[in-house]
């Protein structure tokens, strides 16, 4: 069975990614035995619920508010009788690339992990060893896009005799 194209998710360079500033600052928190997201609201942690595309990935949606008041609001209010505009940054982020951020951050810093938390770098991907809803830390391993791309584009039969090779 051939799987779907894989996606393009890397930033432009010099642009640091939102899932990157949700856990550096905390509103984002990974549980890397589980596999499973909390989102910070107010002072209680509420597990994220997560989607599934097509190819069989786990994602969600992250929309924060921006600092600059750039293009069009997303959302108007009213607040005490005044017109209030929003503007939001949204994106679909992998929770995949979410859980390896966060386990290459912890083996850096141990418990003061939040400062080393950066984005993977350009032409790495995330691969999973197991099912893709699996989001475990030791069943993600980190693959160049071009070795990736190979994999994914064999027959499962190619991939058994590739196993099997003693060398």
């Amino acid at each position: 069975m051939r799987q779907g194209q894989l996606k393009k998710i890397h930033l432009p360079p010099g642009e640091e990614s939102l899932e990157c500033q949700c856990l550096r600052d905390g509103t984002l928190d990974v549980n890397l035995t589980t596999g499973e997201v909390f989102s910070l609201v107010g002072s209680k942690r509420k597990r994220m619920k997560f989607g599934e595309d097509r190819d069989g990935y786990l994602h969600i949606w992250l929309a924060r508010e921006r600092s600059d008041r750039r293009g069009k609001p997303e959302i108007e209010m009213l607040r005490n009788g005044k017109r209030v505009k929003r503007y939001r940054r949204r994106r679909y982020v992998r929770v995949n690339r979410l859980v390896k951020m966060k386990a290459l951050a912890v083996a850096l810093g141990g418990d003061q992990w939040r400062k080393y938390v950066a984005d993977l770098p350009r032409g790495v991907d995330v691969n999973h060893t197991g099912a893709r809803n699996d989001n475990r830390a030791h069943k993600l391993t980190l693959e160049t896009e071009r070795a990736n791309r190979t994999r994914s584009e064999m027959t499962p039969e190619e991939q058994a005799e590739i196993n099997a090779c003693p060398f």
